[in-house]
């Protein structure tokens, strides 16, 4: 397998999968520079690129300027990064939680949304951002990459009571599951976001594909993929 690599028109989206995985934190103390230089981590071409500490929040970090694209690797806090610049990769880390890529003609954001950060806000605040970007809502197109599924994410009733309405779980026998892309949906349906515009094909669940890293399967191994998306120079 290699990372799975997608085009549309001037966006460029690289899935991460296990044969390009590392170990978490491995990362830190390297420059942009040696992740550029690493073509399994990054199968993009790009000037910069940015990834940040994540803490699954609803913070993020806006690249206005170039000069905002200089940020060294990881040391910023923030589970979203949003620009209008072309030729920077922007990357997230997930071994279960959902690496979501929203695209406008003219705007990119990659988010890292686990259920504490989806469960929060950030997919209403990603959207916020474009619209101080001056994109429209209804312009937006949004990919789901792999992550954890109904098929296999088993939670238990505290996780339950984090959602009073209760409409994102599965039951099988006496077992609860969480569909979190079911929730990431309706949360971008709600804030007006298109359903034909949201594009969860490559939603493939990470729990029961061993093509993927899974916290849940791999815990003892604190593996990671990173997914990477850059906007094309007209």
């Amino acid at each position: 397998m290699a990372a799975m690599r997608i085009q549309e028109r001037n966006l460029l989206i690289s899935f991460g999968d296990i044969t390009t995985s590392y170990v978490k934190h491995s990362l830190q103390g390297h420059s942009q520079a040696d992740l550029l230089a690493r073509p399994q981590l990054v199968p993009l071409s790009a000037k910069n690129i940015i990834i940040l500490n994540q803490t699954h929040s609803i913070d993020g970090y806006s690249v206005a300027r170039q000069i905002d694209a200089q940020l060294r690797p990881y040391t910023k806090n923030g589970d979203y990064i949003i620009t209008d610049q072309p030729d920077i990769a922007l990357a997230v880390e997930t071994a279960d939680c959902a690496p979501v890529i929203f695209a406008s003609k003219r705007t990119l954001a990659v988010v890292h949304a686990g259920w504490r950060g989806a469960r929060n806000g950030i997919i209403t605040c990603v959207l916020g951002n474009f619209i101080t970007y001056g994109d429209n809502i209804q312009d937006i197109d949004v990919f789901i990459g792999p992550t954890a599924r109904s098929c296999c994410y088993r939670v238990q009733q505290d996780f339950i009571n984090q959602f009073p309405d209760g409409n994102y779980f599965i039951k099988r026998g006496n077992d609860f599951y969480f569909d979190l892309v079911t929730f990431i949906i309706q949360e971008l349906i709600k804030a007006g976001i298109a359903r034909h515009r949201i594009n969860d094909k490559y939603a493939t669940c990470t729990i029961c594909s061993e093509q993927y890293c899974s916290y849940r399967r791999q815990r003892s191994l604190n593996l990671r993929t990173m997914t990477v998306a850059v906007l094309l120079a007209a």
